[in-house]
């Protein structure tokens, strides 16, 4: 029973942690779907796939390169407070 209630304590911070970024990617997904929606009330269904697609690679590009230019400027701020990476 302890080690539920481990669990389901780490499970809650965990989700008060990242409740923005589980409410940002639920707002992404709801964006496609009504963009799916409004595509197919105009008969462009034909242009759902191709433009998630696209949508999805440049959203993840973005993403990686933002992580790393955070990696490189916290390196740069550990150099200049004088923390050792070892």
């Amino acid at each position: 029973m302890e080690k539920i209630m481990w669990i389901l304590e780490r499970f809650y911070t965990d989700l008060k942690k990242g409740s923005r970024q589980i409410m940002f990617y639920g707002a992404v997904l709801i964006g496609f779907v009504a963009f799916g929606q409004v595509l197919s009330y105009y008969d462009l269904m034909e242009f759902y796939l191709p433009v998630s697609i696209l949508a999805i690679c440049l959203g993840g590009i973005y993403g990686w390169y933002s992580m790393e230019w955070d990696w490189q400027r916290q390196k740069i701020v550990d150099k200049l407070k004088g923390k050792n990476e070892h």
